[in-house]
C-alpha cells in the first residue's frame, strides 16, 4: 500500500508544532537517497528514500517524548515498508483495485487533514489575526508539500485511498467472518452496562444516553480594542487585573443581549450577538453559528464531552423555556443559554436488523479479520523472497 506520503504529509504538518519544543531531529534526506535497504523477488526494491518518511516519523516521535531509537525500532519501520510491498504485489495481481468508493474517503480524510491543519495554525496562533485565512494558509502548505515531492493532491489522495483498498482485501481474503445473533447480542448487553455505569456519549457504538437537558447558545466577547487592552495589562505582568478587566467588559455585553431577549426571539438574539462578534470582535465569519445550527437544539448531560462539557449545570438548570444567565469561560467570553427541555434517559434496543446491531457486527466482524490476519499475512510473505540489508540503516547517523 502506498500510505507512507500521506504519512510524511502528515509528519511535516506536526512539526510545526513540534518545532516549538525544539525536538525536531534532522535526518539527511540526500545522502545515498536511492540505496536498497532490501529487496522483494529479486526484482522489488526498498529504497532509503522509501524508508526516510516512516523513519522520519519514529524519529520525531522518539526525539519528542525523549526515548532511545534502537536497531529494532528500525527493523520494524523497514518491515512495515516490506509487508506493504508485499500485499500491494498480491493485490496487484488479482487486479484488486482502488474502487470509487475508496477514493469518496480519502478525499473526506484528505479534506479533515487540511481542516485540522488550519485549526492548529489558529490554535497556536497568539495574536488570533482575523485577517488571516488559516485554511488557505493549510491548502498551500499541502500545495506547496506537493510540489517539493513531485507529486499532486490526486496522487496523494489515491495514496490515502490504498489503506481502504487494503482493508476491502483482508476481508476478500478471510470470508470465515460468520458472526452469529448470540454473539452480537452478548457485545450488545457488555456496551449497555458499561455505559450505563459510566456513560459516554462519544462511544463508538452509543447505546446509553443519561438524561438531560436541550438548550440553545450563542456567545459574546470583548471588541478587538477591549482585547487590546486585556493584552496590555497581561504583558504588564497585571493578570489578576486584567481578568477583572476581562470578566467585568465581557459581562456588559452579555447583559446588553439577555435584555434584548426580554422582546426578540432566541434566535433573532444569535444573528445579533453573530453580527457583534463579526463586526466588533473580529471573529471569523466561519467560527460563527450558522443559520441552519440555529434551529438544533443541542443536548447537555453530565457525560457530555468537549467544548459543550465545558457548559456549566448551573447554567441549564432552571426551567423550560428561560434564559438562564451568563456562564464565563474566558478572556471576557461568556455563554448565554437558553433550556427548551428535558429528555428522559434513553437505551436503543436491541433488535435484529436495526443500526446498532449492524454497528456491532461490523465491529465483530473487524476483530476477528484483524485476528486472523496475523496468520493470513505470514502465508502471503512466506511466497516471496526477501532479502534485507541491515547494516546499510543501523546507523545512528542515518
Amino acid at each position: 500500500m502506498k500510505k507512507i506520503k500521506a504519512l510524511l504529509a502528515v509528519l511535516l504538518a506536526c512539526c510545526i508544532l513540534f518545532a516549538s519544543t525544539g525536538c525536531i531531529i534532522q535526518i539527511n534526506t540526500e545522502k545515498n537517497n536511492n540505496i536498497v535497504l532490501a529487496t522483494i523477488d529479486g526484482t522489488h526494491d526498498i529504497l532509503k528514500k522509501d524508508y526516510l518518511p516512516l523513519f522520519s516519523y519514529y524519529a520525531t516521535m522518539y526525539e519528542y517524548y525523549g526515548m532511545e531509537l534502537t536497531n529494532d525500532i528500525r527493523d520494524q519501520c523497514l518491515d512495515t515498508l516490506i509487508r506493504e510491498k508485499v500485499y500491494e504485489l498480491e493485490m496487484d495481481a488479482i487486479e484488486f483495485n482502488v474502487n470509487e468508493e475508496d477514493l469518496k474517503k480519502a478525499r473526506e480524510d484528505y479534506d479533515k487533514e487540511v481542516q485540522d491543519l488550519a485549526d492548529s495554525y489558529k490554535e497556536n496562533d497568539d495574536k488570533e489575526d482575523s485577517e488571516r485565512d488559516y485554511l488557505q494558509e493549510a491548502k498551500d502548505y499541502y500545495a506547496e508539500y506537493f510540489e517539493e515531492n513531485d507529486t499532486t493532491e490526486e496522487e496523494y489522495i489515491d495514496d490515502i485511498a490504498q489503506t481502504y483498498r487494503f482493508e476491502r482485501y483482508k476481508k476478500y481474503l478471510i470470508t470465515d467472518a460468520n458472526i452469529k445473533d448470540d454473539a452480537i447480542l452478548a457485545r450488545y448487553n457488555e456496551l449497555k452496562s458499561k455505559q450505563t455505569q459510566s456513560p459516554d456519549l462519544d462511544a463508538d457504538i452509543l447505546i446509553y444516553t443519561p438524561s438531560g437537558v436541550e438548550y440553545k447558545y450563542f456567545t459574546v466577547s470583548l471588541t478587538t480594542e477591549e482585547m487590546a487592552e486585556y493584552e496590555k495589562l497581561i504583558s504588564e505582568g497585571k493578570t489578576e487585573e486584567a481578568e477583572k478587566y476581562a470578566k467585568e467588559k465581557g459581562l456588559a455585553h452579555a447583559d446588553e443581549f439577555i435584555k434584548k431577549l426580554k422582546t426578540k426571539t432566541f434566535e433573532t438574539v444569535i444573528d445579533e450577538a453573530n453580527e457583534f462578534l463579526k463586526n466588533s470582535c473580529g471573529v471569523d465569519e466561519e467560527d460563527l453559528i450558522k443559520s441552519d445550527e440555529m434551529q438544533k437544539h443541542y443536548k447537555y448531560t453530565n457525560s457530555t464531552t468537549g467544548i459543550k462539557g465545558e457548559l456549566d449545570a448551573k447554567l441549564l438548570s432552571l426551567a423550560t423555556g428561560t434564559t438562564t444567565g451568563a456562564l464565563y469561560t474566558e478572556k471576557g467570553t461568556y455563554v448565554v443559554a437558553k433550556c427548551y427541555g428535558r429528555f428522559a434517559s434513553e437505551t436503543v434496543p436491541y433488535e435484529i436488523g436495526s443500526e446498532v446491531y449492524n454497528e456491532i457486527k461490523e465491529a465483530l466482524e473487524s476483530e476477528y479479520i484483524e485476528k486472523k490476519w496475523t496468520e493470513k499475512s505470514e502465508t502471503l510473505m512466506n511466497k516471496h523472497k526477501i532479502d534485507i540489508f541491515k547494516g546499510r540503516y543501523h546507523n545512528k547517523n542515518y
